[in-house]
């Protein structure tokens, strides 16, 4: 069967079944193959300010802007937080029919009772549930799992018009007022571009960049102090690894502070982009972390700390990305990019392709229409 859909003017060759196409929605569809055209109406419900979902109504905004989606509403609803399954949930109303949530959340809450039943009973009333920290066999005790997909990595990036990063004129309070402030400052260093490169061949000696902090959790503390001691012993000035500046690193690690002109954003961002080799570690609540995403998006080789939960799509261990699970070993996945650099350069092309296809804001969002037009 073909269907050519343009407007709201149906057109229907060898008679199939067009309850399965939805008014509003522009497609065209050969046999199996689906290439949405354009989005009608989409309504957001963001529930909080978190930087979390600034790259979910970025690529809202951004497909805005390529003209797919004809009407696009933002719509805020920071009093009703209490009544979500957690505070990083974007609600998006398709079409004025096609519920789906946008879960950027660390990891899992729903191991308590109260907190499963919470999740319950919002995942019923939405039609698709896509999902940061996605663990399939975690989400089977939920009640309904089938509803759940991977949605892919999650960082904090932004673009013009994106109300999270702009000053908040209409706040109630002054501390929404100068929070509003604050993110507009971050904000303006981390437009899509600010993270993108082209991969660029490793010739000479690669550079290496770990930069991280601490969370007052000793273990996991001292594990990336560790890594860092043992990172610059091994590598010297080819590396920059260490903590960001703050009382608690100062005090504990002082041999593993950065100063605080190479911790900057915008002075991070232009080191990574020069870098070669890439490391980070598990996030909070065993999550991937923002510099996994940061670094796909620079077209980096990376090496991380073994993940909990699914990367997203195509996305494969040693193809990608290396893992390492104790300090020792770390060493030994560097070393093996080090002293292998068609390995190395063969995964930066492997992670611009990947960005490309599957990370930048508004293909993650793009193809999650395109998995909602393949259950619908």
């Amino acid at each position: 069967p073909v269907y050519i859909i343009e407007k709201r003017n149906i057109v229907l060759k060898n008679q199939s079944n067009p309850s399965k196409i939805r008014a509003g929605i522009y497609l065209l569809a050969t046999f199996k193959y689906l290439r949405v055209i354009k989005m009608d109406r989409v309504i957001i419900k963001i529930y909080s300010r978190e930087q979390h979902i600034s790259q979910i109504l970025t690529g809202f905004i951004i497909l805005k802007q390529e003209g797919k989606i004809n009407n696009l509403i933002i719509e805020k609803h920071y009093n009703a937080v209490c009544n979500m399954p957690n505070e990083h949930i974007v609600e998006v109303v398709l079409n004025r029919e096609i519920i789906i949530a946008y879960d950027v959340h660390d990891g899992y809450y729903f191991y308590k009772k109260e907190e499963k039943a919470k999740y319950d009973n919002y995942i019923e009333k939405v039609d698709f549930y896509f999902q940061r920290s996605y663990n399939e066999s975690e989400n089977k005790l939920l009640n309904e799992p089938d509803k759940i997909f991977p949605l892919g990595l999650n960082y904090f990036v932004s673009c013009n018009n994106n109300p999270l990063t702009k000053i908040d004129f209409q706040s109630k309070n002054i501390h929404d007022f100068l929070a509003s402030i604050q993110r507009r400052i971050a904000g303006r260093n981390l437009y899509v571009e600010n993270f993108e490169k082209d991969p660029s061949k490793t010739k000479n000696i690669p550079k290496i960049i770990f930069i991280t902090r601490t969370w007052g959790d000793r273990k996991l503390d001292d594990f990336r102090a560790d890594c860092i001691r043992k990172l610059k012993k091994e590598y010297g000035s080819s590396c920059v690894a260490g903590f960001k500046a703050t009382k608690d690193t100062l005090v504990n690690y002082p041999d593993c502070v950065l100063p605080k002109k190479i911790t900057k954003k915008s002075n991070y961002l232009k080191l990574m982009r020069e870098s070669d080799i890439c490391i980070t570690t598990t996030g909070l609540h065993r999550s991937i972390g923002w510099k996994f995403a940061e670094y796909i998006a620079a077209s980096k080789a990376i090496v991380t700390e073994k993940l909990n939960y699914s990367p997203g799509a195509s996305l494969k261990v040693n193809e990608n990305f290396l893992e390492f699970e104790t300090s020792e070993e770390l060493i030994k996945q560097v070393k093996k990019l080090v002293n292998n650099k068609k390995l190395l350069n063969n995964m930066k092309v492997l992670n611009s392709i990947y960005y490309k296809g599957y990370l930048k804001p508004e293909i993650i969002i793009w193809n999650s229409f395109k998995k909602v037009l393949e259950k619908f």
